[in-house]
């Protein structure tokens, strides 16, 4: 019968421990490359600012149909609430 010593239980354990970090930090990095290259996609790239510096634009949604909120912008430095 083969004794187990505690030199190899020992290296066991922390190689188990060393692997289990290094599979960790490669599954982070590749879910990170993964989200990086899907913020780079066509539907997420903002239209550039054609404003000159210091011009004010409120839009407001239409009323007629007020789900469609999609593009609404509000720049300015306050508005008044009634």
């Amino acid at each position: 019968m083969n004794e187990a010593s505690f030199t190899g239980f020992f290296r066991t354990v922390l190689t188990l421990v060393v692997a289990w970090f290094i599979i960790r930090l490669l599954i982070r990095l590749f879910v990170g490359y993964q989200a990086s290259q899907r913020a780079r996609g066509p539907f997420h790239q903002a239209p550039p600012d054609l404003r000159a510096k210091g011009e004010v634009r409120i839009e407001r949604p239409d009323k007629n149909n007020p789900r469609n909120t999609g593009g609404t912008i509000e720049d300015a430095d306050y508005e008044e609430v009634k």
